[in-house]
């Protein structure tokens, strides 16, 4: 277990003696739990010197509640979302409980990401912290941030293997591609439902303890961008199914060019393959009509030769010149999603009509 608390002016590790310092009529903290199971007897003493009773720590042992934001006794009972601390992990839940002096976040994981809303906290400093009401909105907020960074990571994975499948389609690729995928799949999950629940939570802010005005209109803001990053994530799961589309278009061009290289290598040896039907039946004129070295020469040689040599020039005319020569089209075709606006020249605006006045 680790805690810290921060006072809008120092964060210090807590000590048993931090839980005066939360009463209502001292200076507003927050305190950062991170624990692995709230039935440690040390995470309990500490959550009971925190003032949180059974009734709240009932609610906290329950990881379906996000976004419901419930009111016990004087303090509030909610949840927010951090980014995992690496890559593909699983989105980190984070209670949220606030009251007259304090705000606690409880949660499991997500080091990082609360590291860097400490950083923005104190940024922030005692301006935060002096006006209570708004903390526990600009704290949800900071934290769903470090989703959109993550989110915004997880884009520009998607956007390089598109690039790369543009040039060069390879099997890894798609493994990189289903790993990005594991990872969207639980934000597609778990925040649609927790934007619901928000936005009914917040439908009435005046029963909110502790929440003034001020403090409703910044919840709100929070729920907003909740909304917003929800669209993130619709977003991305699109990307993601059409940069596999785009994998497999390349692979089937693949395939298809294959198919009409050997189509081309068929069509060139077709009329050797006839000869040799034609010169291999077993009839006893033919047979001695062909016995001579210059039968030999004309008939097994020049003629075979003549022949591929015109079906060569033949399909290069046809426009088969590519394949004959082992050509390929890979990486000339660029992800429409990418390269239209890319290669599109900007135009200046149009200019008015001689005339023409401008002015409303």
């Amino acid at each position: 277990m680790k805690a810290t608390i921060y006072d809008g002016k120092t964060v210090r590790t807590y000590a048993e003696s931090d839980a005066s310092v939360l009463a209502p009529d001292t200076p507003y903290a927050w305190v950062d739990v991170e624990a692995k199971d709230l039935d440690d007897p040390q995470v309990r003493s500490l959550l009971t010197d925190l003032g949180l009773d059974s009734p709240v720590l009932a609610y906290l042992k329950q990881e379906s509640l996000a976004g419901v934001f419930r009111i016990v006794g004087s303090r509030v009972v909610g949840s927010t979302w951090a980014a995992p601390d690496s890559p593909g992990g699983k989105p980190v839940y984070v209670h949220v409980v606030w009251g007259a002096g304090s705000i606690v976040t409880l949660r499991h994981g997500g080091d990082k990401a609360m590291a860097k809303v400490l950083d923005q906290v104190e940024g922030r400093g005692s301006a935060l912290f002096s006006t209570p009401t708004i903390v526990p909105g600009v704290l949800m907020d900071l934290i769903l941030s470090s989703v959109d960074r993550r989110l915004t990571d997880i884009g520009d994975d998607i956007y390089r293997i598109d690039e790369k499948i543009m040039v060069n389609s390879k099997g890894d690729q798609v493994a990189d591609l289903r790993a990005l995928r594991d990872e969207i799949n639980p934000w597609t999950r778990r925040l649609p439902p927790y934007q619901q629940n928000l936005k009914e939570a917040l439908v009435d802010t005046s029963g909110i303890p502790g929440i003034d005005e001020n403090g409703a209109h910044y919840l709100q803001a929070y729920a907003s961008h909740v909304g917003g990053t929800v669209n993130t994530v619709s977003d991305l799961l699109d990307s993601l199914h059409s940069t596999v589309q785009d994998y497999q278009a390349e692979l089937s061009n693949r395939q298809g060019n294959r198919i009409n290289q050997l189509t081309v290598v068929a069509t060139i040896f077709l009329p050797i393959t006839f000869m040799t039907g034609y010169f291999g039946m077993n009839f006893q004129w033919l047979s001695d009509a062909t016995m001579s070295f210059g039968s030999w020469f004309l008939l097994g040689v020049l003629l075979p030769v003549c022949l591929l040599l015109g079906s060569v020039l033949l399909l290069r005319r046809r426009g088969f010149g590519a394949w004959l020569l082992g050509g390929s089209t890979k990486g000339k075709r660029k992800s429409p999603r990418h390269s239209a606006s890319a290669d599109k020249p900007v135009s200046a605006p149009a200019a008015d009509p001689p005339g023409r006045s401008t002015s409303p």
